[in-house]
């Protein structure tokens, strides 16, 4: 939006200078002048438009990458707990069996999670 508003304001102050040099030259010299580099200028703001175009299409894609981890969060927050209690369950039914499964019950114990066996 901002771009736009900076191409306007470009435009104006051409069309302020065409008239200008053309009251003050003779033949339409100045005229001609400008009316050459004001397509120059012109090109130049669609240039940037089009990189300012790149980059918010750049932030739209961060911001549904957002959208979407918030969206996961509540269920990884579910989930996690639901996992850990299913698992220290079958811990205290049968038992770890393995060292591994030693080493995670371990794991879950330093973590914080009271376990009674």
């Amino acid at each position: 939006m901002m771009f736009l508003f900076q191409f306007i304001v470009v435009m104006l102050l051409f069309v302020l200078v065409f008239r200008l040099i053309t009251l003050s030259c003779v033949g339409g010299v100045a005229a001609l002048v400008e009316m050459t580099v004001a397509p120059v200028e012109m090109t130049f703001a669609l240039v940037e438009m089009t990189f300012a175009l790149v980059e918010m299409t750049f932030a739209l894609v961060v911001m549904t990458i957002a959208l979407l981890e918030i969206a996961v969060a509540p269920v990884e927050i579910v989930v996690a707990p639901a996992a850990l209690a299913l698992y220290l369950y079958k811990v205290m039914v049968t038992g770890p069996k393995s060292p591994a499964g030693i080493s995670m019950f371990l794991v879950f114990l330093l973590q914080g999670y009271e376990v009674h066996v």
